[in-house]
């Protein structure tokens, strides 16, 4: 029977192969999912509308914010990964293909699929905070960690809801523009701006607390302490004290 140190060596293959593995996997979809966006925008840009072009905006910004969240967490955190980690970065190139699929189809599509990208928000929180306490050493780096995640668990569950009605609310008056009630053309032509805003602010916060978050770990990583709080870390739900 072997003594346990001499198992280190397997351990640290298996978890340092994660970080390079993981993010050259996500590298590859993500390379999937912008030629796919770019296909969708090339085949037809002359007829898009200016919602259209908003999606595109949004989709290109989702390609962004998952990259970005992804890549911060695999940089900080290192555990033996399992099947769930395998499916992951399918499951969100999945969700980024249809995206960009979804911007011809039509705004309801588009924001069902929002739907879907909320709820795998709420599934990462699960599983990478279910993770990340099982192998963290860092006192200090898990705080901020549960307070970001906590904050995201939040905004997933908002935006299931959210993205929910405005899809119901788009399908309901897709035929706004050809109604003979005033009100109802009315509320057609303004909802999906009022869609394209909300889904902007909702990303946008994504973005801006991912992007807070990592300065934060790398100022804690440089000095042995956190940043100054500021009203913007407070606002966007990621408290630094």
């Amino acid at each position: 029977m072997k003594a346990p140190g001499e198992h280190e060596p397997l351990l640290s293959r298996i978890t340092g192969s994660f970080t390079p593995i993981y993010l050259t996997i996500l590298s590859l979809v993500q390379a999937v999912a912008l030629a796919e966006l770019a296909r969708v925008v090339a085949d037809g840009y002359l007829h898009f509308t200016l919602v259209e072009w908003a999606l595109v905006l949004l989709t290109f910004l989702i390609l962004i914010i998952i990259w970005n969240h992804v890549t911060t967490d695999a940089m900080t955190w290192v555990w033996i990964p399992d099947m769930r980690d395998s499916v992951i970065p399918f499951l969100l190139g999945a969700f980024e293909l249809y995206q960009a699929h979804a911007i011809v189809a039509g705004l309801g599509p588009w924001l069902f699929g929002m739907v879907a990208g909320a709820t795998l928000a709420v599934l990462e929180f699960f599983h990478v905070g279910r993770q990340v306490r099982l192998e963290a050493d860092d006192a200090e780096a898990l705080r901020l960690f549960r307070s970001r995640s906590w904050s995201d668990l939040l905004q997933g569950v908002a935006g299931i809801g959210l993205f929910f009605v405005l899809g119901v609310a788009s399908v309901a008056t897709g035929d706004a523009g050809t109604a003979d009630q005033p009100l109802l053309r009315a509320v057609g032509a303004a909802l999906p701006w009022v869609a394209v805003l909300f889904t902007g602010l909702w990303l946008g916060a994504y973005l801006l607390r991912t992007t807070l978050y990592w300065r934060a770990l790398v100022v804690l990583a440089r000095s042995g302490r956190l940043p100054a709080e500021t009203p913007l870390s407070r606002l966007i739900g990621l408290p630094l004290r």
